[in-house]
């Protein structure tokens, strides 16, 4: 697919949120894994989700308006959230650019602060997200101009229940490929 990056990224977070309240799935598939060289806060404005439904999936009453906050009420859940982001050296940027790498340092830092476990790697390029409820591979990265501004990135997506031997074949790739972020 070539659009609707956004509403793909937050239907599988929130759609977590959803089968780990209603308990579709067991406590050890809490897990929830964002691989992306470049991310930041991004909004949920654009989700597709009404915020009392977010709200109802991750059993918050707060805001659910950010990255932040969503994968903050997912780790009050008792979901386990690893973030993998590349390297600050390996970000080719211009002294203008810099405040992309402190936005990037204070969502991770924010993030380590909650709960989640947050690394760096040297050369990556992947960019995926991975939830029970699914598995987002492709070329966007996990920041607000990847998922809403260039949407002619191409990605592929394996859903649980539509696409599952797909969907394990893929997993099990990504674990077990040499950037080993399992």
């Amino acid at each position: 697919f070539f659009s609707g990056h956004q509403r793909i990224f937050w239907n599988l977070l929130f759609t977590t949120g959803l089968w780990g309240s209603t308990r579709r799935i067991e406590p050890s598939e809490h897990t929830i894994t964002i691989v992306s060289p470049w991310m930041t806060d991004i909004t949920s404005e654009g989700s597709g989700w009404p915020e009392e439904l977010a709200n109802q999936a991750c059993r918050s009453s707060g805001d659910m308006g950010s990255l932040r906050m969503v994968l903050r009420a997912l780790i009050q859940m008792g979901f386990n959230v690893r973030i993998v982001v590349m390297d600050r050296n390996g970000k080719w940027l211009n002294k203008s650019e810099n405040r992309m790498l402190k936005n990037e340092a204070d969502f991770i830092e924010q993030m380590s602060a909650y709960g989640a476990t947050c690394e760096r790697r040297k050369d990556m390029h992947f960019k995926w997200l991975c939830t029970p409820a699914g598995l987002w591979k492709g070329s966007s990265n996990s920041t607000a101009n990847g998922l809403f501004g260039r949407l002619q990135e191409q990605n592929d997506l394996f859903i649980v229940g539509s696409h599952d031997a797909d969907y394990q074949q893929q997993k099990e790739a990504l674990y077990l490929s040499a950037l080993d972020v399992t």
